[in-house]
């Protein structure tokens, strides 16, 4: 005959309470169960919310575990309540976006990632916060992203990220011709009970820029051409390419700002050779639509020429070289064969 002993290693004491543990220690005088264990845990009954209600008559301090919560609750002699925290929500008592710091720039038609925007705040609770995506108003394109995290108790600063390309609400064909200069882009920011709103400056490329200088020669008439309009960012991959499309300027001026496609305009006449504007000059028939009075037709003259826009080394074409280049499309010399041209004219 087998005889099978089951030997229970877990001890029950009994006295002032009950200890259930494996050391064999007598229960705490102060605890009517005192269960004890350094590798398991106590499991109290598990149930849904639905279970729970078919409770009959539940006392005061009961306590389950509700499967649809993930939480532990208990019986308060009339509601069931969780005993999961409730983070602190988070609350400023002011919030200064009219301070902000931001590292780096925002450029007119240039794709940006990175660019960090500091706004202090004044007031904190310690309190958490969810993350944020906030699409920018103004000048479309941006998206300013904040990461979820906690308000310092006291002062501190949040940062935005910034990301995307501006799309400024039209590219000019003709500069000084926006219905407004290129503005700022807004991004409205609600965070810990307090709004503001974000406005950062958007810069004319060609402003902070200097054109890159790549090269290309010309197998028709063996030239060396930059291989993309001044202010451009990138060599066309269209022949609509609008980050391929540069700055416009008025024939002798230099790169004073006139040239952005968003810039503004005026109708004061220049006397000078350098206007102190970055208007736009808009002029008429009285001064033979020129932005200067009197003229000065030696402007923009080969690489040492007055004014020249150029990287250094470079000048403006002849109209012969031009057009020895443009001689060499098929018919007709439109913006597909411009594109199609080793130049991407």
């Amino acid at each position: 005959m087998l005889h099978i002993s089951l030997v229970f290693l877990t001890n029950f004491t009994y006295g002032q309470g009950v200890g259930i543990n494996e050391s064999g220690n007598p229960a705490n005088p102060s605890a009517i169960l005192d269960i004890e264990s350094p590798e398991k845990g106590f499991r109290v009954p598990r149930m849904t919310t639905v279970d729970r209600g078919n409770i009959t008559s539940p006392a005061s301090g009961l306590m389950i575990y509700n499967l649809d919560t993930d939480c532990l609750e208990s019986f308060d002699g009339t509601n069931w309540q969780s005993l999961c925290q409730t983070p602190l929500t988070a609350l400023v008592t002011s919030l200064d976006c009219s301070n902000n710091q931001m590292t780096g720039q925002l450029l007119a038609i240039e794709e940006v990632t990175g660019i960090k925007v500091i706004i202090p705040y004044t007031g904190g609770n310690g309190g958490v916060y969810d993350s944020q995506q906030i699409l920018s108003t103004g000048i479309a394109g941006y998206q300013a992203t904040i990461d979820a995290g906690n308000v310092a108790a006291g002062n501190g600063t949040i940062t935005l990220t910034i990301s995307g390309t501006p799309l400024p609400p039209q590219v000019q064909t003709i500069a000084g011709t926006a219905a407004s200069p290129l503005g700022n882009v807004n991004f409205a920011i609600n965070l810990g009970g307090q709004n503001c709103s974000v406005n950062l400056p958007i810069t004319c490329f060609s402003l902070s820029k200097p054109t890159a200088l790549r090269i290309i020669m010309s197998p028709a008439t063996g030239n060396i051409w930059m291989d993309r309009n001044l202010g451009a960012s990138k060599m066309a991959q269209s022949a609509d390419d609008p980050k391929a499309y540069g700055d416009l300027y008025q024939w002798g001026r230099f790169s004073d700002g006139h040239q952005c496609r968003w810039s503004g305009s005026t109708t004061t006449i220049s006397t000078s050779d350098n206007p102190n504007t970055d208007n736009f000059i808009i002029s008429g028939p009285s001064v033979d639509w020129d932005w200067r009075s009197p003229a000065n037709n030696s402007l923009w003259q080969g690489v040492l020429g007055i004014n020249n826009p150029c990287p250094s080394g470079f000048r403006l074409p002849t109209s012969a070289e031009f057009l020895a280049e443009t001689a060499t499309w098929p018919a007709p010399a439109g913006a597909v064969e411009a594109f199609n041209s080793p130049l991407k004219l």
